[in-house]
């Protein structure tokens, strides 16, 4: 039965409802429930020695045009109250009062909290009329108090929701085929709404690798927002300090001939489709079409909607598939060296026909391919049936798979490339040099049996002998953003000279050049400085944000696209950086290193049209302190800044005092070594040489410089690290369009020595011009059965020739481990803990490194035999399993001082510590085998990305991969 209990509070306050019983049997039963009452009259609550108040709204969800009220949890017996409505910032706010401990306070819920809103109530109450102390007299009991609450509640975005209905007009297709896909967009009460649409359809597959699903852009603009408003009161620093508590909340080959005219799937593309801007009709309704790729698999088609305050998104599926399908038995790559299976998986969804006739025809040479082309195989419906090749990589180069089959009526057909590489990565040697009338060279095979070939260039100017620093930046393996900024700094400073020397092709150099400066965003820190690596850094580095600024500004001034938003938040976030006292920043900076980066950012905010001329002066004034690589951005600053001329000519006369001067060289060096921000010798005196030359257009003995940076190129024919080529092209490039004023007029010629019809290349060069002749030879035509041999260099005619040497080779397979300064090992176990590695299962690789002392900046690259993939455990549909056996081993790194950042590829893993500590260090990773065969993985390598010199290397090792 129900029992009707009716009740009237009197007064405002906290109620609490008991209900007890018994039943026929005399067994007692209760409940109890609570409840608020707002009003006025007496209350009491719990007192804490707090500046806190609770505050209590009668519910938390509202809509629009509802009034809200809320209960205050007050003290006083009466009360003025400060009302604020907030969130980014103050919506409302107005005076009132309150009476009694229960008293309740009115908001009228308006459009704009949505969706949602904090309500902030500060209580005064003054002196009181009669004074009173404390017992023992130290207390003022009358003094004027302040009390502080906050509540939130949600405001509903009701009738703002669209909902997308996406209809294909078949749910399975073929591949290649045209999908038709009608879109249809609705308000909540089922009205059409003209809406704008982004479309797109992405392969399943990938998107299950991440767990991604379709956007829900309703949540992004109706989520909860966080309160960013900061509520203090000065007057407590008269009447005493107190604590608020927390107020808000952190923001969360033909084969056999019946099967030559099939189709080849050879379009394999993730995403189907996109467009970012389709409209509805007014009622409500859109269609596209797109053709399908060649993949068999399911897509997902996705829309997200938007129509003016309304939002909303959508999704459907369609399935690619084919009676008869083809899928690769294949590994993504080879090496020279490697035998394996290689093949199709046949898939047989056909009902009543089991006999398959599958061909193989290649292309391109680089593989042998042992067996018949054409094969008959059984093949149930309902299953599948691998048919495989023995296949054996010859040499580098690409080899086009063509696979076709038939069953009955039905057929498939796959293209499928792969490519062979080398068995160690090519190795590179370089010389320049200049012959005034003849020069000569000796070459030595780098081993008996070597397959490799000679670049030889000639030109009639010195930048020739600038192209292998050009090369090896645009070249370099690793990609923290100051190796793309360096990477990109010789396209935008010297495109005349990559188009000259034929260093790739400028406009797609052009290209990815703007990707660097289109994703910088991607390293940028939230305070505006900048980090090395994308996904966040604890603190921006100071160097690295003055590098990004300068690049960026000379980037622009050669026609780059640059985000001015982004160049302006590290411009403030430098500024800030010179008034701040702080030294703990990225990395541990010592006092060289800071004043460096300092004069650093002074000169790149001058370069942005940022005047910091008191910093300077600063620096100045305490230039026998600062290094000389803080000097030399000191004398570039000096020119953009308009520094008086008899402060310039004491800054360079006291730098010009302080060179390290023989004979016939001059350099600059730090006494002090500069790890965090890359210095060495080389680097200061590019950038000196650099600055001088800006400044006064050079100095007394400049010469003695570049020769002293042309002998520190060494037998590479470039420097050693991409900041010392960076700085070192920028200072050539200055030096020579300076002083190359002759006009050449000249035969080059080169031959071989000793040899009979020995000419190898003939040139004539006329007039000024960065015009370059190159011509590459092969080993046998350079060396033939021997091991040595001479190139001549000579001219007839005015000026000098200038050329370069690059001889490339395949080095033998290493077969002892090498240690300059690191000691490197690896290991593989499979992961079940057999002893064999079996296809399809996996496997963990585990690297081992020794140093005997701290380095910086420290780079592992582990190339990966051609049966393996690497696994990454962090995708979406990777098992826990793998995950936890990493933990096992404890070696994933991870802090400061480990390896700590990871990037996996088809053929290698990198691994990064911007800081090794002194010891041994391990990390392990997950690789799968895929094909049996035999396989060769290639050494591995760690080295010091700024001390190239310091490397350990592993030997090379061969596996094998069984069924």
């Amino acid at each position: 039965s129900t029992v009707t209990w009716t009740y009237t509070p009197a007064e405002g306050g906290y109620y609490i409802l008991s209900v007890s019983g018994e039943d026929e049997e005399d067994r007692l039963a209760g409940t109890q429930f609570s409840f608020y009452v707002f009003g006025k009259g007496d209350a009491w609550w719990a007192r804490a020695d707090s500046d806190i108040i609770e505050l209590v709204a009668e519910k938390y969800d509202y809509k629009p045009g509802e009034t809200a009220k809320i209960m205050v949890k007050s003290p006083y017996d009466e009360a003025v109250a400060l009302v604020t409505v907030e969130r980014e910032g103050v919506l409302d706010r107005w005076l009132t009062s309150t009476k009694g401990g229960a008293d309740f306070i009115t908001v009228p819920i308006k459009e704009k909290y949505l969706p949602n809103a904090y309500v902030s109530i500060i209580l005064f109450k003054g002196r009181a009329g009669q004074q009173k102390y404390s017992e023992d007299g130290d207390s003022d009991l009358s003094k004027p108090q302040a009390k502080f609450g906050y509540v939130s509640f949600r405001v509903s975005p009701a009738g703002r929701r669209l909902a997308l209905e996406l209809t294909s007009d078949k749910a399975g297709y073929r591949p290649g085929q045209e999908v038709t896909l009608d879109i249809k967009a609705a308000d909540e009460a089922g009205r059409a709404a003209v809406s704008e649409l982004t479309v797109f359809a992405v392969d399943e597959g990938v998107l299950s690798l991440t767990g991604y699903g379709t956007p829900d852009v309703f949540s992004a603009f109706y989520g909860a927002r966080p309160l960013n408003v900061l509520t203090t009161d000065s007057r407590l620093h008269v009447i005493g300090q107190r604590s608020y508590g927390e107020k808000g909340e952190a923001r969360g080959g033909g084969g056999g001939a019946s099967l030559a005219g099939i189709d080849l799937r050879s379009k394999f593309t993730p995403t189907a489709y996109w467009n970012p801007s389709v409209r509805t009709g007014p009622d409500g309704r859109a269609r596209v079409k797109f053709r399908l790729p060649d993949s068999l698999t399911r897509f997902r088609l996705m829309a997200v909607a938007g129509s003016g305050a309304r939002f909303g998104s959508g999704e459907t599926s369609v399935t690619v598939s084919k009676p008869l399908m083809l899928r690769p038995a294949m590994p993504r790559l080879a090496r020279a060296g490697d035998r394996f299976d290689c093949g199709v998986v046949v898939h047989n969804y056909a009902p009543g026909i089991s006999s398959v006739s599958v061909s193989l025809a290649v292309s391109g040479g680089a593989l042998l391919v042992k067996g018949q082309d054409f094969r008959r195989v059984e093949v149930a419906a309902g299953k599948a049936a691998e048919v495989s090749w023995e296949c054996l990589a010859e040499k580098p180069g690409e080899t086009v798979f063509r696979f076709r089959a038939a069953a009955g009526t039905e057929t498939d057909g796959l293209e499928w490339k792969l490519p062979v590489k080398t068995w160690e990565p090519r190795e590179y040697a370089a010389t320049s040099g200049v012959a005034p009338d003849r020069a000569d060279e000796a070459l030595l095979r780098p081993y008996p049996g070597a397959e490799g070939d000679l670049l030889l260039s000639v030109s009639p100017t010195a930048l020739n002998g600038l192209s292998e620093g050009a090369r090896y930046l645009l070249e370099y393996p690793y990609g923290c953003l100051e190796q793309k900024l360096s990477r990109a700094m010789p396209v935008i400073t010297g495109a005349e000279l990559i188009k000259t020397f034929g260093l790739g092709s400028l406009g797609t150099l052009k290209e990815e050049t703007q990707k660097v400066f289109d994703r910088l965003r991607d390293f940028q820190h939230p305070s505006g400085g900048f980090c090395y690596w994308t996904g966040g850094c604890l603190k921006p580095d100071p160097y690295l944000s003055a590098y990004a600024l300068e690049a960026a500004a000379l980037a622009r001034k050669a026609g780059y696209r640059v985000d001015g938003e982004i160049l302006g938040r590290c411009a403030d976030w430098l500024v800030r950086y010179l008034g701040s006292k702080q030294t703990d920043w990225a990395y541990p900076y010592s006092i060289s290193e800071t004043y460096a980066a300092r004069a650093y950012a002074v000169y790149a905010l001058a370069l942005h049209g940022r005047n910091m001329s008191a910093y300077f002066n600063r620096l100045y004034a305490d230039r026998d302190q600062v290094p000389y690589l803080a000097k030399a951005y000191m004398v570039k600053a000096a020119v953009l800044l308009g520094t008086d001329a008899l402060t310039a000519k004491k800054l360079a006369d006291e730098i010009m005092s302080q060179a390290r001067y023989s004979p016939t060289q001059l350099h600059f060096e730090d006494a002090e070594p500069m790890p965090w921000i890359h210095n060495t010798a080389v680097k200061t005196t590019a950038v000196m040489l650099d600055a001088m030359l800006a400044a006064h257009g050079g100095f007394a003995g400049d010469e003695k410089a570049v020769r002293w940076l042309t002998t520190e190129k060494k037998n590479k024919g470039r420097w050693r690290t991409t900041q010392e080529n960076s700085w070192a092209l920028r200072a050539f490039e200055a030096f020579y369009r300076r002083y190359e004023k002759g006009t050449p007029d000249f035969m080059a010629l080169v031959s071989k020595t000793g040899v009979t019809g020995n000419l190898l290349l003939q040139a004539q060069f006329s007039g000024r011009g960065l015009d370059a002749v190159e011509k590459t030879i092969d080993f046998p035509a350079l060396f033939g059965e021997g091991e040595r041999a001479g190139i001549s260099f000579s001219k007839t005619g005015t000026g000098r020739l200038y050329y370069t040497m690059r001889m490339g080779f395949v080095p033998e397979k290493r077969g002892q481990p090498a240690s300059e300064g690191f000691e490197i090992s690896r290991e593989i176990k499979p992961l079940d803990g057999s002893k064999a590695f079996k296809a399809g299962k996996r496997a963990v690789v585990t690297i081992t490194v020794k140093t005997p002392q701290d380095r910086t900046f420290v780079a592992i690259n582990n190339p990966v035999a051609a049966g393996f993939e690497v696994v990454n455990t962090e995708f979406a549909v990777e098992s826990a399993e793998d995950a936890r056996a990493l933990r096992a081993k404890a070696a994933r790194g991870g802090g400061w001082g480990e390896f700590g950042r990871a990037e996996r590829y088809d053929d290698r893993m990198l691994i990064f510590a911007d800081y090794l500590t002194a010891g041994v260090h391990k990390y392990s990773y997950v690789v799968q085998a895929t094909n049996p065969g035999v396989y060769y993985g290639p050494a591995g390598l760690v080295e010091g990305m700024y001390e190239p010199e310091v490397y350990g290397r592993t030997a090379g090792s061969t596996v094998e991969i069984v069924r």
